[in-house]
């Protein structure tokens, strides 16, 4: 079986795309909390297609926490020089909000950019 569950953050806005045939695509980033004594993060690919990503793109923020429900999948194309590229990401079939209590809420922690990484 096939099946992905994580609550996460996004790492940035959310951009959709419009394809040649018109489908809306929204490749995006969560950043999932491994629970660990370090606090080490996961950054996970993620793809939605269509209405869930409208729904994505009005709703959710960089730093919004997110859950999704899909499966992985992993895609190989040629890229025009010749090389081979790969991705595994989560092929997302549900989203949703996480409710923000105040024993989960990250006040003045937020997820940046750097020229070394992604950090919280």
């Amino acid at each position: 079986m096939n099946s992905v569950c994580l609550i996460g953050r996004l790492v940035k806005d959310p951009e959709s795309r419009t394809t040649t045939k018109g489908s809306i695509s929204l490749p995006f980033r969560i950043a999932v909390d491994r629970n660990d004594k370090d606090r080490n993060t996961d950054f996970i690919d993620c793809q939605e297609w269509n209405t869930t990503a409208k729904f994505i793109c009005q709703y959710f923020h960089k730093g919004d926490p997110i859950t999704i429900i899909g499966k992985l999948q992993t895609r190989v194309w040629e890229k025009e020089d010749g090389s081979e590229q790969k991705i595994t990401e989560v092929l997302v079939n549900e989203c949703g909000f996480v409710p923000i209590t105040s024993g989960n809420k990250k006040s003045g922690n937020e997820i940046k950019d750097s020229d070394d990484g992604i950090q919280f």
